[in-house]
């Protein structure tokens, strides 16, 4: 069974209701009514409602369905222009959690990773720069800030937190830098 809370996008549900059927699969569209509802709830009975709560983004949630039936879904969705771009499979672990919680934590996940491929890009760019180009005292402070960060990025998965304060430190370090010019 798959459950897909649509939020504005609910132009998408005939289309999607059309895929799922040609694929026969059992979908289950959600309403603000539902999303304080827990998953293991709705998946028994989807019809039960709670406290309204209007979502940002639309979501959708599987249960037993195989990696064929996911991609041919995924792939008709995308063609049909009628993609959903945040997704959970029901877990042991969050078969208690709400779908507004499910969809916080998939938000956070997707900033998480944001903010994670921007440090990337920002050390990419460093390969970029000509440390002649620059003040010595501003590269300096570049360049050994973006290696402590890398170095930190090799040793441990930083928390949320702590990926948001090493991204603010490259950004910082980054428009600190004085072009030679500068010092005319």
């Amino acid at each position: 069974m798959i459950l897909i809370y649509l939020a504005e996008e609910a132009h998408k549900e005939d289309t999607i209701r059309r895929i799922a059927e040609s694929l026969q699969l059992k979908v289950h569209f959600l309403s603000d009514e539902q999303t304080n509802v827990p998953l293991k709830i709705l998946f028994g009975r989807p019809d039960t409602t709670g406290k309204p709560a209007a979502l940002p983004h639309a979501l959708m949630v599987m249960q037993r369905i195989s990696d064929k039936q996911f991609t041919a879904l995924n792939d008709a969705m995308k063609q049909q222009d009628a993609y959903i771009g945040r997704k959970a499979m029901r877990t042991a672990h969050n078969q208690h959690w709400t779908l507004a919680r499910l969809s916080k934590e998939i938000e956070d996940e997707h900033r998480y990773f944001d903010q994670y491929e921007q440090l990337q890009q920002l050390m990419r760019e460093s390969n970029t720069l000509r440390k002649e180009d620059y003040a010595a005292e501003s590269w300096q402070r570049y360049e050994q800030t973006l290696i402590r960060l890398y170095m930190q990025l090799q040793k441990e998965q930083p928390s949320a937190a702590k990926l948001d304060r090493m991204l603010n430190e490259a950004k910082q370090v980054r428009d600190a830098l004085r072009p030679i010019n500068d010092n005319l």
